[in-house]
């Protein structure tokens, strides 16, 4: 930028070797500022429009009008810092107070923590303090025990025995039968002469009471019970397979006192009866395996029409030493009319077989079933269950006694031939549905409707039909008619 200086002399501008820098200038003063000495000076007084070239003037006010347009802008600006300090204020202030809260929160919830934290480690130090007296107090007991020993040679379970643990040998004996494990959970409870167990779960291991088993299990009692009077043992019903074929157990005492307890029984549900638990009492000598015997059942369905069925059979075998409860699987094919169904069943043996229940629950298709007879053999033995009827709606089981030898349920089914005459008379045919009851010493057919697909019993004609029925015997008489007259023909 240049400068000039006001001649007064001359009262003319000229360029200004003192170097003034102009900072700012209006219609009477022009300041400036000495570059050597750094002074501010009113350079120019009421000389500035008058001595000015036009130009120059001109020049200046332009820059001057620049200069107070960016002062304005400056202090609008300035205006909306203050503003916005003024409001940022307020939010800083309200988040001050926000966060303060906070710290306050958390600074009491370390306070609560802290103060939690101190009671349980108060707890545990006391909980410490029992555990120490309770060990030592065991020390003792044992150290007690041990000069027991070396006195007595043994530790004899009495009503006067001091010892706080006893310990006792659990050991299951599952039958080796068919199904005879169980997936429930086996419970045992101990009766004492002086008290008894809680319920002891057994079982901690998937393998355990399978068929054939021997488990063994270890109790401990924090009481003295004294000798064992009885037990009760039993499961929860649980799992895929619960039925459980228990042989016995045996029960063992620290110093090897044994109670042998036998069962030779399943531990189940039977119907609504709920066996799932039994009580034992102590027998003399050791527990033996029981005996398995497989017997050969064979169901025969009777030569009926229709005598087959799609139910589902159970059967209930009776002997001397025991009962066998069996629900049998339907055959794929259901039990067919005139063909026998052999399966074989293991079970404890029974003895001598003295009655047979058997019967079926009505489900599926036509499930009316002629039973003919039942035979169950073991061995060189046979079993008879002569039957040689209906189970159906009103009779869906029975009741059989055995017998040694076999014989005839029902009679057997034989074809007669019936030819039928119809007579050489006007109006003498029939289209009514003709039947047949043939007699016989044994039996009757019962009622027989006569048809073939042929147009039957016209004037004058003869005509054949096929009757399959029960072997009658000598023949005695028949009845016959139809079913839209009341005249009968007896012969």
């Amino acid at each position: 930028m240049r400068t000039f200086k006001y001649e007064a002399a001359t009262k003319a501008w000229t360029p200004d070797t003192a170097k003034f820098c102009l900072i700012s200038a209006s219609a009477d003063d022009v300041w400036g500022i000495d570059e050597k000495s750094g002074i501010w000076r009113k350079k120019i007084q009421n000389r500035l429009n008058d001595a000015l070239p036009e130009q120059l003037r001109l020049q200046l006010e332009a820059e001057r009008k620049l200069l107070q347009g960016v002062i304005e802008k400056l202090n609008e600006e300035i205006k909306e810092l203050k503003a916005l300090l003024l409001s940022s204020d307020g939010k800083n202030q309200g988040l001050l107070q926000q966060l303060q809260k906070q710290l306050q929160n958390s600074e009491e919830a370390r306070i609560r923590e802290k103060q939690d934290l101190e009671k349980a480690l108060q707890v545990l130090r006391s909980q410490e303090g029992e555990l120490r007296q309770r060990e030592e107090t065991i020390k003792q007991l044992l150290f007690e025990i041990e000069e027991q020993k070396k006195n007595v040679g043994q530790v004899v379970v009495s009503e006067k025995t001091n010892v706080t643990d006893f310990s006792w040998e659990i050991v299951t004996f599952t039958g080796n039968i068919c199904a005879g494990g169980t997936d429930a959970k086996v419970f045992i409870v101990l009766y004492g002469k002086d008290g008894k167990s809680e319920p002891q779960f057994l079982s901690k291991s998937p393998y355990d009471f399978r068929k054939g088993n021997k488990d063994v299990f270890k109790v401990h009692l924090p009481s003295n019970i004294g000798p064992i009077e009885k037990i009760v043992i039993g499961h929860d019903n649980t799992g895929l397979s619960p039925d459980w074929y228990l042989e016995g157990v045996s029960v063992r005492n620290s110093v090897d006192d044994v109670w042998n307890f036998k069962a030779g029984t399943w531990i189940r549900l039977y119907g609504d009866i709920d066996q799932t638990q039994i009580e034992l009492f102590p027998t003399s000598g050791e527990i033996v395996e029981t005996t398995i015997i497989a017997y050969q059942i064979n169901i025969v369905t009777g030569d009926r029409l229709g005598g087959g069925t799609e139910a589902n059979v159970s059967l209930v075998i009776t002997g001397e030493k025991g009962t066998l409860e069996k629900d049998i699987p339907t055959p794929k094919t259901g039990y067919r009319r005139g063909e026998t169904i052999t399966l074989v069943l293991e079970s404890p043996d029974l003895g001598e077989l003295k009655s047979l229940r058997i019967g079926h629950d009505n489900k599926g298709f036509g499930a009316a079933w002629f039973l003919e007879k039942v035979i169950i053999k073991s061995g060189p033995q046979a079993w008879y269950f002569l039957y040689g009827n209906w189970l159906e709606e009103g009779r869906l089981s029975v009741d059989l006694n055995a017998r040694h030898d076999d014989g005839t349920a029902s009679l057997p089914i034989t074809k007669y031939i019936v030819s039928v005459i119809t007579g050489d008379r006007r109006g003498a045919g029939s289209d009514a549905n003709v039947f047949i009851v043939i007699y016989g010493e044994n039996d009757n057919s019962g009622d027989q409707i006569l048809e073939t697909k042929a147009n039957n019993f016209e004037r004058n004609s003869t005509d054949v039909f096929s009757i399959e029925t029960v072997e009658l015997g000598k023949l005695t008489k028949i009845r016959i008619g139809h079913d839209n007259k009341l005249s009968l023909i007896h012969i």
